[in-house]
């Protein structure tokens, strides 16, 4: 099957509302965290302005904003805490060590990177902490990707050196998150997600993501033999005999989700697999394979899923994911697919609870209640007011759904150029 990875009409027509940054979570960069060369980072954990983000599980420690005590509000941000208050519910630091490489008899053992620091919980519980970065005072324009200055400092982060810290094997009861801050509470990035700015958002993603991978790194896939968090947590350093020692790093997978539309544009292919709630429908979606671009996996998984056949493929833009399966992140590629008018839907049972072809219309009706709180995605039951429920506007599957929704049906790929600008 030939596979058109590009269009070959005028991009011209401009969207009225593309790809937000500003709505997308997971989509900034707000921290900067390169150290300055030979600094340990251990160097900094002490210091006046460092602060932590506790994280356990899939969870990061929000609060109110100051002054919204009282309030109902959603809104929340993310809570920092400085080592002062971990020392209040007993969380203490556990200096860095250079540990001993386990050689078998007879061999030279290899130096071992200095191990990152640890911190002690109740009952000698050994919490691993990841550096995060410092807020960037300037950065890069995100809308736009050319580097234009942005004066405002990022709203809501410490000007310090930021952590990550894993309080995931401790009891729920051994740490009273109240000494920490009057409104502080553990909540799922998913929940997060109607509460936290999209800023915040990034950096609980980080650090979950991190944590999450250091969880299933604690022995090297090579030798078996024990790994150790070095450099700020950005890698684990293997404790065997190999010249050099075996080195991992956080790993992120890539999937490609697409907007499959008729031939004719006239209707979406959209889908719903097993475990999603009823009422609700989204993009397909896959993993790349190993060797297979992401063009060649949206046809792959389409024709899969579906029985659909398509003839052009267009990425344009990406989403990082750090609620993944299996506590894996993903790397959301968002892609628009055209069908083939010679294919049929044979949709795969095993893995599809459903997928069918929704009119221009329907699409635009659900589009607006997209956030409702009777969405199953937003913690709803649905209320059977529109024709099906697709994902918050923080998700990429919203996002590529909405974009084709309001390009121009009569030019057909032409309506994405605008969008596609903007990536």
């Amino acid at each position: 099957m030939r596979l058109d990875h590009t269009c070959t009409r005028p991009l011209t027509s401009p969207l009225h509302s593309g790809l937000s940054n500003q709505t997308l979570a997971f989509g900034g960069a707000p921290l900067l965290r390169q150290l300055a060369p030979q600094t340990p980072v251990h160097s900094i954990l002490t210091l006046p302005l460092a602060r932590f983000l506790l994280v356990s599980g899939r969870a990061v420690l929000v609060c109110r904003p100051d002054g919204d005590r009282g309030s109902s509000s959603r809104r929340g941000q993310l809570a920092w805490v400085d080592g002062a208050a971990l020392a209040r519910v007993g969380i203490q630091l556990d200096g860095p060590e250079r540990p001993s490489p386990e050689a078998p008899e007879g061999e030279v053992a290899q130096p071992i990177p200095l191990r990152d620091p640890l911190f002690k919980g109740p009952g000698s519980a050994c919490l691993s902490v990841c550096y995060l970065g410092v807020a960037a005072a300037a950065e890069e324009d995100e809308s736009t990707g050319a580097g234009a200055p942005v004066s405002e400092p990022i709203p809501m982060l410490p000007s310090g050196p930021l952590f990550s810290l894993d309080v995931s094997v401790l009891d729920a009861s051994a740490l009273d998150l109240s000494a920490l801050h009057p409104s502080a509470r553990l909540i799922s990035l998913r929940a997060a997600l109607s509460t936290l700015d999209p800023k915040s958002m990034t950096v609980a993603g980080r650090a979950v993501a991190l944590a999450q991978w250091h969880a299933g790194q604690a022995f090297c896939p090579r030798c078996g033999a024990r790994t150790v968090s070095v450099s700020g947590g950005s890698r684990r350093a293997c404790l065997s005999a190999a010249s050099p020692p075996h080195t991992l790093y956080p790993r992120t997978d890539p999937v490609a989700i697409a907007l499959v539309e008729s031939a004719d544009a006239s209707h979406a292919l959209l889908g719903r697999s097993r475990g999603m709630p009823a009422g609700t429908l989204t993009c397909l979606a896959g993993f790349v394979e190993q060797g297979e671009s992401a063009e060649r996996a949206v046809a792959r998984e389409v024709r899969e899923e579906a029985g659909i056949l398509v003839d052009r493929v267009q990425i344009l833009g990406t989403q990082a994911w750090p609620m993944g399966r299996g506590g894996g992140c993903e790397l959301m590629l968002g892609c628009l697919a055209r069908a083939r008018a010679d294919s049929a839907l044979v949709v795969d049972p095993e893995e599809m609870e459903e997928v069918r072809w929704v009119p221009r219309e329907d699409v635009a009706k659900a589009l607006g209640q997209a956030s409702s709180r009777a969405s199953p995605f937003m913690g709803g039951q649905g209320d059977g007011s529109v024709p099906f429920y697709p994902p918050p506007p923080t998700a990429m599957a919203h996002q590529l759904i909405r974009a084709w929704a309001e390009m121009d049906a009569s030019l057909g790929w032409g309506g994405v150029g605008g969008w596609e600008a903007k990536m």
